[in-house]
């Protein structure tokens, strides 16, 4: 079942797309949260994903759950730049026919990884695709970090929920989260993955890369309204009223 991936995350997903038009998932794997979300979500969902073997079974996935009418599948990368370029993408060695660590060579916070080849890919500018969202999933590999600068102003403005892997080396990425929340009035959240099956809610003012980890999490959501401790629901952001 969902709970026996990442935990409460599927969960979460499912709750803020059903309240969202406008929904981008960065990074979207053979797409478990794509269909969960896709399914759920008002408005047009868009997915990215840049590695072509893992893309085709994204699309096989929304096909055998009738959602190619309601998810958009873009074979690409997700780049920080104001215009869209072509990249080159790491494929790690993982030993398996779908590698869910690929990852762009420039720019991206991580420990070293494996290199079984490189591929060239298309790049799409991140603040394009999250222009009108009103909710932005990203798990891209170490590129958070430069996605979410390169739309601050944006992400200032606006304030669409974000849901954000942030590994515990990704100390730029944190910092930076930090610094939105208190910037635009989010708070932030952990999602466990295990252990715990509700929201954590974090202090913003003391977040770090190694937050998440504590509560046995590495998701984490930033809205501007608080997230429901029973059902994982974040209450329309109209309702809130921040800090």
């Amino acid at each position: 079942g969902v709970y026996s991936y990442e935990g409460i995350v599927g969960r979460v997903w499912q709750r803020l797309c059903e309240q969202s038009r406008g929904v981008l998932e960065v990074g979207g794997n053979i797409g478990i949260y794509a269909v969960l979300g896709g399914r759920a979500a008002r408005g047009l969902y868009t997915v990215v994903e840049p590695v072509p073997v893992v893309a085709a079974a994204l699309a096989s996935n929304l096909r055998r759950n009738g959602l190619l009418e309601r998810v958009r599948l873009l074979e690409a990368a997700v780049v920080p730049d104001a215009t869209e370029r072509e990249v080159a993408l790491n494929i790690p060695n993982e030993q398996r026919e779908a590698p869910v660590g690929a990852h762009l060579v420039e720019g991206v916070e991580l420990d070293a990884r494996s290199t079984q080849r490189v591929i060239r890919t298309r790049g799409i500018p991140f603040a394009s695709l999250a222009a009108g969202c009103e909710l932005i999933k990203i798990d891209a590999e170490g590129i958070e970090a430069a996605l979410l600068d390169s739309a601050r102003a944006l992400l200032r403005t606006a304030r669409p929920t974000l849901l954000v892997e942030v590994l515990p080396e990704a100390h730029r990425l944190a910092s930076l989260l930090r610094t939105l929340a208190l910037e635009a009035g989010y708070r932030i959240t952990a999602l466990p993955e295990f252990g715990l099956f509700e929201p954590v809610p974090l202090d913003p003012a003391s977040f770090t890369a190694a937050t998440p980890g504590q509560y046995n999490a590495k998701d984490v959501v930033l809205s501007v309204a608080p997230l429901d401790q029973d059902a994982g629901a974040v209450l329309h952001p109209q309702s809130a009223t921040p800090d």
